[in-house]
């Protein structure tokens, strides 16, 4: 860390990262804020290690490096010389010249403005290099607008808002693979944010209700959610906004649903804030308007329920369970949901009738384990009931056995090893759950498990013809080597190399781990 000022309430600091980063760190009291020109959101390790730096007592210049070797240089040198070697630079690429005009123009609100926004431009579609070059150029002028929050909050809150808008459309065309891009944006919407909340008492509240749900409009992203404006806008403000997004809501058609990919994606936004909208007023009564509209998804709901619940709305939360599962029944957690109701209600002998369906139509370890929970002192019956219906769905794949993977899966999953071993004598299962039951047998019965893991070998070689796969194998032979060392085992390793002579990288991997 390179140090560039302290006082006793502020630390400003160069840290090195993938590139140089600009921080500044202010206490007041016990509290500690801070700023950084990294992609990262929130408190970084850069701020993290500049705080226990400054806290420790051990903040100071560190000696000059190269970069502060040039400073010397270039300090030495008339004005007028460095005027003309800035202006040549700047010539030769146009970014410099950018960066310097907005450095110029920094205390001079105008043309501040100007620069920033033609530091901001950029031309065709950003590939996914050409948006993380972008995002390290957003670093200066992020860390100058973050310098004018303390001083002026009302000009950093309307500077940050053009520059978002700004962001928003170049991000729309943009390949941003690595988030660096979208970072730099969330920590641009951050100080949006902040400056929003510090300069609230000089807005135009109506006209910021206005332009918020303008840039929402504009986002596809959500750095613009209300809640994160909802103090700053005020009551005007608040009024204003919900008055527009309820217009909004009001002119869409009415649903019932089925209405294809590009009416759902036009009526998503309104949607989205009218419903964001009511959880912010805690407006039962619209919620349930909104997320009525389609209920041609168990998703819907599934809302409804979570909503009834949020509210204490237990009966309520009930009665969508019910209507859900009528409506959906194979909605994946709809039955849970409406066991975890009826158990509330203490309707525990309906709770368990719903899970034992769920369990038939998804034999699954979550549903299992709910019926489990549910069940108490018959669990034991409804284990075995279980277990009876998983085996009635086995189906013979070879030599007259049945796949038996899913009884094993549940058997595992409940740790009944003892069960699991007898079932796997007479069955087949997937190679995964025999390693799974391998590894479990290994400390305690070794013969065991070696002959799980030959049974894997032997149903998985006679496919393989990767490098990856012969590797597999490998480790798989050299874990039944080492688990039962002797001549039955060396003349099965031996027969394994005689049937695949032909193939060259198994034997060369065999050879290198001595086998």
């Amino acid at each position: 860390m390179r140090l560039l000022k302290q006082t006793d309430s502020d630390l400003e600091a160069e840290v090195s990262g993938t590139e140089p980063y600009r921080l500044q760190l202010q206490r007041q009291g016990d509290r500690l804020s801070g700023w950084c020109a990294c992609p990262a959101d929130g408190f970084c390790k850069h701020l993290v290690a500049a705080a226990l730096t400054w806290r420790d007592g051990d903040a100071v210049p560190q000696a000059a490096g190269p970069g502060d070797d040039l400073l010397k240089l270039l300090r030495a040198q008339q004005a007028e010389t460095l005027a003309r070697w800035l202006h040549e630079i700047a010539l030769e690429d146009p970014q410099v010249g950018k960066r310097l005009r907005l450095l110029v123009a920094k205390d001079d609100v105008g043309e501040f403005g100007k620069s920033l926004a033609d530091m901001l431009k950029v031309s065709g579609f950003l590939d996914w290099r050409r948006s993380n070059e972008y995002a390290k150029r957003l670093a200066m002028p992020l860390q100058l607008l973050a310098e004018r929050l303390d001083d002026d909050p009302l000009q950093c809150f309307s500077l940050c808002g053009a520059t978002l808008e700004r962001l928003l459309k170049i991000y729309s065309r943009s390949d941003d693979s690595g988030g660096a891009l979208r970072d730099r944006i969330h920590q641009f919407a951050d100080l949006h944010r902040r400056a929003a909340a510090a300069a609230c008492a000089g807005l135009d509240a109506k006209a910021f209700a206005r332009n918020l749900l303008r840039w929402q409009k504009m986002d596809e992203w959500v750095f613009f959610a209300a809640a994160s404006y909802w103090q700053a806008l005020g009551e005007d403000g608040r009024d204003c906004y919900a008055a527009l997004v309820e217009a909004e809501f009001a002119k869409l058609p009415a649903s019932r649903g089925g209405r294809g990919t590009e009416a759902w994606l036009k009526e998503f936004g309104p949607v989205h804030r009218m419903e964001e909208l009511a959880l912010l007023r805690r407006d039962f009564d619209s919620l349930l308007r909104v997320l009525t509209r389609d209920l041609s998804s168990g998703h819907a709901y599934v809302r409804l329920v979570e909503v009834s619940r949020e509210f204490g709305r237990e009966r309520d939360a009930l009665q969508w369970a019910e209507r859900g599962v009528k409506a959906h029944p194979d909605w994946p957690s709809l039955r849970s949901l409406l066991a975890e109701e009826l158990l509330r209600a203490g309707l525990n002998e309906e709770a368990v009738a719903v899970l034992w369906r769920d369990f038939q139509r998804h034999p699954m370890i979550e549903a299992w384990q709910r019926l489990k929970n549910a069940t108490g002192a018959e669990w034991p019956a409804y284990r075995q009931r279980a277990l009876d219906h998983v085996q009635s769905k086995e189906r013979a794949v070879t030599d007259g056995l049945k796949d038996a993977s899913p009884r094993l899966n549940l058997l595992l999953a409940d740790g009944d090893i003892a069960g699991a071993r007898v079932l796997v004598t007479s069955t087949v299962a997937r190679p995964a759950l025999l390693h799974d039951l391998a590894s479990r047998l290994e400390p305690d019965h070794p013969v065991e498990a070696a002959s799980l893991l030959r049974r894997i070998v032997d149903a998985e070689l006679p496919a393989a013809s990767e490098a990856r796969s012969y590797a597999r194998q490998v480790e798989l032979i050299a874990a039944v080597v080492r688990l039962v060392p002797g001549p039955d085992v060396r003349a099965w390793v031996g027969e394994l190399k005689l049937r695949y002579r032909a193939r060259r990288k198994l034997l060369e991997l065999l050879a290198a781990r001595g086998l």
